[in-house]
């Protein structure tokens, strides 16, 4: 969001998003008044009540299940390729883009943002040049380095003065107390930058839901783009809450937008906010697995090394220790200052070591479980009373409020309630066809893939959004020869696998 200078020309100009100049030309002052007069009216009626600080439970915890947390071949990252591979002695980094995104997914009640979005950020803001000594696989030709640039405001690029740091101090005064953006956000922190940056696009969030009155629920939930939130927290993060490209969005085109299948199309002339969340949907596009979706300029083969420029390398799966976690741990408990520290840890330990005994664990498909004992025993922080306080409500009485209590009987156990899951397949075994039953605690866009034994994809039903609750699929296998295959249904960020048997 500023503007970077290179001596090895990989620099590029990065504009700082408006909210200082939105501050410098008389927000700061209507913002004051609007706090008085907010205090004095109270809440809109239609406003949910929502708590600032809080636990969650095991009933309304979005379960962070398997972490789809993807690696890549990236071009252009400042011009150059990169590989934008978490670094060997940086397992935090992983940590804290799953924590990262769990606070974004269980404060917001809302499920329609990539994991892989928390790694697209600071590769396209800072080529994550904010750490001077991390490690990578030397056989990478194109690693993620230190660059010598300013790095005040960290990987994420989170400025501070009257800007970003500035609404997280005003919003979460607990969390990130006024004139501490050097200790949480510049230089080598990235682990409590991806948590500010978590917090910042909530804030977002919610200033559109409930300042502005967008209706960004029911925009979000009917829109085809299946990465309308990537595009629009983007473009707030890049030009700010106040963007007159947000009203046109929600507002101004909002029947023409709601509509559409890129809502790049109705950035207008806002043309630094559209490359910025361009880049972004790229990013997330291939950390994804879903490069065919890139522009055939951007999936060309790089003549040197044979291979796309851009390219899906595979989902992160180091393994994680104990050292790692607690690594993790200390270096974000200076953002808890009201938690019983030894407790915590205890609590999150107790999980680890149940499940291989205190040995290591699979990020990907095992490490899930204690990310979600970190979600249940660290508070979380909602911004509403807060941007009401300083910014005033224009929340509609109709507005669309998520519900974050989960739908009983979608699973057997309490622990599972509300998950993402396949709840059966029929008939099963299957002759010409089988019927997939499954349930999506919130409307998302959903992929089936059909594959052998091998993993070899048989069939795909390419992603659509389908609603919250129940849904079924039918797919036909005729064309497939007697045997044992897997169904898996596929979001953004996780799957579940049911076994199904063909027979003729």
């Amino acid at each position: 969001m500023r503007k970077i200078n290179t001596s090895n020309g990989r620099g590029t100009s990065i504009h700082k998003r408006l909210i200082l100049s939105v501050f410098l030309s008389g927000i700061f002052a209507i913002s004051l008044n609007a706090q008085n007069s907010s205090k004095k009216a109270g809440m809109n009626s239609g406003l949910p009540d929502r708590k600032e600080t809080y636990y969650l439970t095991p009933s309304n915890l979005y379960s962070a299940g398997e972490l789809r947390l993807g690696e890549a071949r990236l071009y252009p990252v400042w011009g150059v390729s990169y590989d934008a591979n978490i670094p060997e002695n940086r397992k935090t980094w992983a940590i804290a883009m799953i924590h990262a995104h769990q606070i974004f997914r269980n404060v917001l009640c809302w499920d329609e943002y990539p994991l892989s979005g928390w790694f697209a950020t600071p590769t396209k803001e800072s080529a994550c040049g904010c750490d001077p000594d991390i490690e990578n696989d030397p056989s990478l030709p194109y690693p993620i380095k230190y660059y010598e640039i300013d790095d005040r405001d960290g990987c994420y690029q989170i400025e501070g003065y009257n800007s970003a740091y500035k609404e997280l101090s005003r919003l979460y005064a607990t969390r990130f107390p006024d004139g501490q953006h050097d200790k949480y956000i510049s230089k080598a922190n990235f682990e409590t930058s991806a948590i500010a940056k978590a917090y910042y696009d909530i804030g977002a969030f919610r200033f559109m839901e409930v300042n502005k009155g967008y209706k960004i629920y029911e925009f979000l939930n009917e829109c085809p783009d299946e990465l309308a939130a990537v595009k629009v927290i983007s473009a707030a993060y890049n030009r700010g809450w106040w963007s007159q490209l947000l009203t046109d969005i929600f507002v101004n085109k909002r029947s023409e937008a709601i509509k559409s299948n890129d809502i790049l199309d109705f950035f207008g002339s806002e043309g630094v906010a559209k490359d910025h969340a361009a880049q972004i949907t790229q990013y997330v596009n291939v950390m994804t697995d879903q490069a065919y979706r890139l522009k055939p300029e951007l999936l060309a083969v790089n003549p040197e090394t044979r291979q796309p420029y851009n390219f899906f390398k595979g989902y992160y799966d180091e393994k994680i220790s104990w050292n790692d976690m607690s690594d993790y741990l200390n270096k974000i408990f200076p953002l808890y200052p009201e938690v019983d520290k030894a407790q915590v840890t205890s609590r999150i330990k107790k999980v680890f070591d149940g499940i291989n005994n205190g040995e290591p664990v699979s990020f990907r498909f095992e490490l899930g479980q204690v990310i979600d004992e970190m979600m249940l025993s660290l508070p979380v922080d909602d911004p509403t009373k807060g941007i009401v306080e300083w910014y005033g409500n224009n929340f509609p009485a109709d507005g669309q409020v998520p519900d974050c209590t989960k739908p009983l009987g979608l699973e057997d156990t309490p622990e599972a309630i509300g998950s993402f899951k396949i709840d059966g397949l029929s008939p099963n075994p299957a002759q010409d066809y089988v019927d997939v039953h499954f349930s999506l605690p919130t409307p998302q866009s959903v992929k089936i893939v059909v594959t052998d034994n091998y993993g070899r994809q048989m069939q795909v039903i390419e992603s659509k959004k389908y609603p919250g609750g129940r849904s079924m699929v039918s797919l036909d296998t005729k064309s497939l020869t007697p045997g044992v295959y897997m169904i898996q249904l596929q979001n953004s960020y996780t799957s579940r696998t049911k076994k199904l048997v063909v027979y003729k």
